[in-house]
C-alpha cells in the first residue's frame, strides 16, 4: 500500500512517511488496529507539508521488503528537497527499522523515527506529542544522525532498544542515554551525534536468512547446529561478555569451522561483548575459534547489519572482516 498526499509544496518542509502501528490506531472490538492514514496524523501540524503512506501495519507485521519500500521513500523525499523526515511505525519495529535507516546511510537530511504506546486516536494519547516531538528535531539541522524520538527524549538509531512492552517511556539507549531531549524551544542536545561504524549504504533486493539463536544454561546445541545447516550466517546471544554453554559453544565453533559466519553478541541491555573468558564457552575461547564477537550490538542490530552487507553483494569473508574490525 502506497500513496501519497502533497499538501503543500514538496520542496522543503517536512514529509511523513507513514507505516501504521499504534500512533495510527483505534480502538476495536478486537483490540486496537490501524486506522489513521498518513494525510489524517500530518494534519496535526503545519509544518509536515507532504505524506507517504509506505504501508498500514501493525509492528510486528513489518518485514524487509517494506523496509526496503521505506529506503527507496526516502530517497524520493530527499530528491524531492525536503528539509527533514519523519517516520511513525508501530513501535515493535522501531529498534530494527532504525538500524535498517542507520545501516542504509549515510543521509543528508535528519531522518526521526516515533510512534506511540497508546492508540493514536484513544484520548491521552502520547502519540500528537511524540510526533510534535520528532517534527521539531526534523527541522533542526543539528539531527545529522538517525534518530529516535520518543517520551521527550532523542536517541541515536543504532543505539536506542524498547524497554518495556506496556509502558508509555517504553525506550530507552542503555548504557549510552539520550543524545538529547525535547524541550518547550526545542531539541536540546547533549553530546555529538557519530556516524554508525555500521553504515553499508543502500540494501540490495536478495536478503538471507539469518537466525537469532540464544543462549542458555544446559542448552545442547542442536538448534544452532539445525540453523547452521539451513543458513551460511548466524547470530547469538550470549551471556555476559558473550559466554555460551558447552554445547552451544561446540556447535557454534563447528559451524564458524564449516565456513559459517557465527557473530555472538551480548544478551545484556548494553550489548558489551568482549574476549574475557578462557573456561569451555567462554567467549575468550571462541573468539580464538573464529566465531566473532561483536561489541555494543544488539542481537537485532546484528542480523540488519548481515541481512543488508549480504543483500549488496558483500561477501561472507568481507563480512567477517568487517565485525572483526569494527569489534576491536
Amino acid at each position: 500500500m502506497t500513496s501519497s498526499l502533497m499538501r503543500h509544496s514538496s520542496t522543503g518542509g517536512i514529509r511523513l512517511l507513514a507505516l501504521g502501528g499504534t500512533i495510527s490506531m483505534s480502538d476495536s472490538a478486537k483490540g486496537a488496529i490501524p486506522k489513521l492514514l498518513a494525510n489524517e496524523l500530518a494534519d496535526f501540524d503545519e509544518r509536515i507539508t507532504s505524506s507517504v503512506n509506505v504501508a498500514f501495519l501493525g509492528g510486528s507485521e513489518i518485514d524487509f521488503r517494506v523496509l526496503s519500500r521505506l529506503v527507496n521513500e526516502i530517497d524520493k523525499a530527499i530528491t524531492d528537497g525536503v528539509a527533514g523526515i519523519v517516520v511513525t511505525l508501530g513501535t515493535d519495529a522501531i529498534e530494527e527499522t532504525a538500524a535498517w535507516i542507520a545501516c542504509s546511510g549515510p543521509w543528508s537530511i535528519p531522518i526521526v523515527i516515533t510512534g506511540s504506546m497508546i492508540p493514536g486516536t484513544r484520548l491521552g494519547s502520547d502519540a500528537m506529542a511524540n510526533l510534535v516531538d520528532a517534527i521539531d528535531v526534523a527541522s533542526d539541522s543539528n539531527a545529522t544522525e538517525p534518530v529516535v524520538v520518543f517520551g521527550g527524549r532523542i536517541y541515536l538509531a543504532y543505539e536506542v532498544l524498547k524497554t518495556s512492552g506496556l509502558e508509555r517511556m517504553a525506550f530507552d539507549a542503555p548504557g549510552y542515554g539520550a543524545v538529547g531531549t525535547v524541550v518547550a524551544t526545542g531539541p536540546r542536545w547533549h553530546r555529538k551525534l557519530t556516524p554508525w561504524t555500521f553504515t553499508l549504504g543502500r540494501p540490495g533486493d536478495d536478503f538471507p536468512i539469518v537466525p537469532i539463536l540464544v543462549a542458555c544454561l544446559g542448552d545442547s546445541g542442536s538448534l544452532i547446529e539445525y540453523a547452521a545447516r539451513e543458513s551460511d550466517m548466524l547470530v547469538i546471544a550470549g551471556n555476559g561478555a558473550g559466554n555460551l554453554p558447552p554445547g552451544q559453544a561446540k556447535a557454534a565453533i563447528n559451524a564458524a569451522s564449516a565456513g559459517k559466519l557465527v557473530v555472538v553478541v551480548s544478551r545484556s541491555p548494553d550489548f558489551r561483548a568482549g574476549p574475557v573468558y578462557g573456561y569451555p564457552g567462554g567467549s575468550a575461547m571462541l573468539e580464538k575459534n573464529d566465531v566473532i564477537l561483536a561489541y555494543g550490538l544488539s542481537p537485532h542490530r546484528a542480523r540488519i547489519v548481515l541481512a543488508i552487507g549480504y543483500s549488496q553483494g558483500i561477501t561472507i569473508e568481507k563480512l567477517s572482516e568487517i565485525f572483526r574490525s569494527t569489534s576491536q
